[in-house]
C-alpha cells in the first residue's frame, strides 16, 4: 500500500489482512507531493526517500493483520504521517527496520495490538526515530520477537534511546 497523500488525506482500513508481501514495505505513508518517491534511477526505493517537506496523510488500521511479510525495510514505514493501529496483529514479519517505523515528524499510536514472532535486523520491533512521535502506547502485547542487532525487542524510542515494553499480558 502506498499512502502518498498530504495532511488533508485520510484512509481507514478495517479488518484487512496484509499477508506475504515482499519488496520495500507492506505499507508506506509518505507525502509524495512534497517529497521524492523515486530514487535517482527512477525506481521506487524507501532508502532513497528524502524527508517530506510537508506532513503526510493519516492512516487508521483497525482489526488488521500483518503476517509473514518479508520486506527489505519495515513492514509499515511512516514518514511524516499519522498512523494508528487498534486491535491489530503483527505476526511472523521479517525485515531490516521495525515492524512499524515512524520518522520525519511522523506520529504513531498503538492500542490493543499484538506483536508475535517477528524478526527484525536492527533494534526495535517498533522504531520511533528521532523526529518521530509515539503518541499512544496502550494495552499492547508482544511475544517471541527476535531482534538480531540490539537489545530492544519491543518499542524503541531513538531519542534517549529507551526501550518501552508492551503493557498487556495476553493478545
Amino acid at each position: 500500500i502506498l499512502a502518498t497523500g498530504d495532511a488533508n488525506s485520510k484512509v481507514e482500513f478495517k479488518n484487512c489482512a496484509f499477508l506475504d508481501n515482499t519488496g520495500e514495505a507492506a505499507m508506506l505513508v509518505y507525502n509524495e507531493k512534497k517529497g521524492i518517491l523515486l530514487d535517482a534511477s527512477g525506481a521506487f526505493s524507501i532508502s532513497g526517500l528524502v524527508a517530506p517537506k510537508a506532513p503526510s496523510m493519516s492512516v487508521i488500521c483497525t482489526g488488521c493483520v500483518f503476517a509473514e511479510n518479508k520486506v527489505k525495510d519495515g513492514t509499515v514505514m511512516n514518514l511524516g504521517g499519522k498512523i494508528t493501529f487498534m486491535r491489530s496483529v503483527f505476526i511472523a514479519n521479517n525485515g531490516i527496520a521495525g515492524v512499524i517505523t515512524s520518522s520525519h515528524d511522523g506520529d504513531v499510536s498503538i492500542e490493543e495490538s499484538c506483536f508475535i514472532k517477528n524478526t527484525i535486523a536492527v533494534a526495535g520491533v517498533v522504531i520511533v526515530d528521532e523526529g518521530g512521535h509515539l503518541t499512544t502506547n496502550k494495552d499492547n502485547f508482544g511475544d517471541g520477537n527476535k531482534v538480531d542487532f540490539g537489545m530492544c525487542d519491543a518499542i524503541l524510542l531513538e531519542v534517549g534511546p529507551s526501550c518501552i515494553g508492551e503493557d498487556n499480558t495476553e493478545c
